[in-house]
């Protein structure tokens, strides 16, 4: 057993009872998805320059909707519009400015854990999903991760030492910015269990944990495909008792 997971089941000890992963569907249940292979990692940078070309492309059709949009004021199309705002914000769709709570997390330097797994040295997927959950459990109204909103159908996935994140690709320092009450926040980061055995591989092998306060951030708002292709409007109850 290596010196890392040492210090994890250490921390196991004192009320670790499992993981809790609140991610989406779409997320890899934790999955260690990492690879060495330096084709692989080609393929996403080609990948990642094909979704920016493609994201530009999205923000200019953007702006000749919103020009159109301006044409039909007081129609019929309008009111509908301002309908669907009226629910963008809830599910994350336009940006949101409040007090929040930003994580810092980097990789280990090799200097001093020569004797180390490198697996050991590495921010793991499962550990920025900890921060996330911890955050989502705390009720924050939004999270961000790197320069990027999350919404219901985000997914966090790991590939060698880089983070893929709906079609983009980051290296390490990862930030996960949460806007909401900063006390329940800092709380539900504090006694996440899994994140407690993190703070032991911190100490162990210098991994890169900061925590600070943010008296008002802004989120922006989820720009990439939804990724929902239709939707089945659910019976209200009471229309379903009459039916009966």
């Amino acid at each position: 057993m290596n010196k890392r997971w040492w210090a994890v089941a250490a921390a196991t000890v004192f009320g670790i009872a499992g993981f809790l992963f609140a991610a989406s569907a779409n997320t890899a249940a934790g999955t260690n998805l990492r690879s060495d292979t330096e084709a692989l990692k080609d393929v996403l940078a080609q990948r990642a320059a094909v979704v920016d070309a493609r994201q530009n492309r999205v923000t200019a059709l953007q702006e000749q909707v919103l020009q159109l949009t301006k044409q039909q004021e007081g129609t019929a199309i309008a009111k509908a519009r301002s309908s669907v705002e009226q629910l963008s914000a809830p599910v994350g769709l336009l940006p949101l400015t409040g007090p929040g709570v930003t994580v810092t997390m980097t990789d280990a330097s090799p200097e001093g854990n020569e004797d180390a797994n490198p697996d050991d040295l590495v921010i793991h997927q499962q550990d920025l999903q900890a921060v996330i959950n911890a955050m989502w459990r705390a009720g924050a109204q939004g999270i961000q991760v790197m320069d990027q909103r999350l919404i219901n159908t985000s997914a966090v996935r790991c590939v060698g030492n880089t983070l893929i994140l709906q079609g983009r690709v980051y290296s390490p320092p990862f930030i996960v910015t949460g806007v909401g009450d900063q006390a329940a926040m800092e709380r539900e980061l504090e006694r996440d269990d899994y994140l407690r055995g993190f703070q032991a591989a911190v100490e162990f092998f210098g991994l890169g944990y900061e925590q600070v306060r943010e008296e008002s951030v802004t989120l922006p708002g989820f720009e990439g495909p939804l990724g929902i292709e239709d939707a089945t409007v659910i019976p209200d109850k009471a229309d379903q008792k009459d039916k009966k």
